[in-house]
This record gives structure tokens, C-alpha cells and sequence, in this order.
């Protein structure tokens, strides 16, 4: 293997990284109760971002409004988790995916995904 291929395959890994990264700063979960009447949207950390009530949800007494409330953030919470697993894969240490569960990536992360991709680019550019 010779040094553009490698370069080339180091900068598609951190490509596909910074990509992963992206999608994730923007991942939420949404989930609505059955009857349509409580609607929400979440973190990947799980933190409740939206909460829409319909009029309907009036009828409803307040202990089983809460537990709607409750059970659709739940909801919302598994459905962030399933696609964050989804969008991470094999590209995240299992110990780091708890971070990013919490809805955190490290700047320094991201920086240096950033300049690795800007070194890569700059030695391709100086080969050419």
C-alpha cells in the first residue's frame, strides 16, 4: 500500500467520523401517544426539548396526562438511543458512546477531527 492510498483511506475514515458527528449534533427523538394528543422531542442526552399538547388532552385527568406525558418522553428516549447506535456503529469505542449519549462531543474531538481532515487535504494538494 502506498502512501495516497493510505492517505486517501485515513481521510475517508475521518470524512465518514466528521460526517457522524454532524448527524449527531442535530440527532432528536420524537414520539406521539396514540391518540395523537401529546407529542414530544428529545436530546440524545434524553432532555425533554418539546412538549405539544392538544386541546383534547383537557379531557384527560392530570395523573393520566403526566403519565402520558411520561411514557411518550420514554418513548422518544429509546428512539434517539436506537439511532445514535445506528449512526455510531463500529466507529465509537463503547466507553466514548456513553458520552455521546449525553448529547456530548468533546471539542477537542471535533477539532481534532477537523485538522486531521485539513493535514490530509494539504498533502494531497502538495502531491499534486
Amino acid at each position: 500500500m502506498d502512501i495516497e492510498s493510505i492517505t486517501r483511506d485515513a481521510e475517508a475514515r475521518l470524512e465518514a467520523v466528521a460526517a457522524m458527528q454532524s448527524e449527531l449534533q442535530t440527532l432528536r427523538g420524537r414520539a406521539q401517544n396514540r391518540s395523537g394528543n401529546v407529542r414530544v422531542e428529545v436530546n440524545p442526552a434524553g432532555a425533554l426539548l418539546d412538549l405539544h399538547l392538544t386541546e383534547s388532552v383537557r379531557a384527560l385527568g392530570a395523573d393520566q396526562i403526566a403519565a402520558e406525558i411520561l411514557r411518550t418522553v420514554r418513548e422518544a428516549q429509546v428512539s434517539v438511543a436506537d439511532d445514535m447506535r445506528r449512526i455510531v456503529g463500529g466507529l465509537v469505542p463503547e466507553e466514548q458512546l456513553a458520552a455521546l449519549s449525553e448529547g456530548r462531543i468533546p471539542d477537542s474531538t471535533m477539532r481534532s477531527v477537523d485538522d486531521e481532515l485539513a493535514n490530509l487535504r494539504a498533502l494531497r494538494e502538495q502531491g499534486r
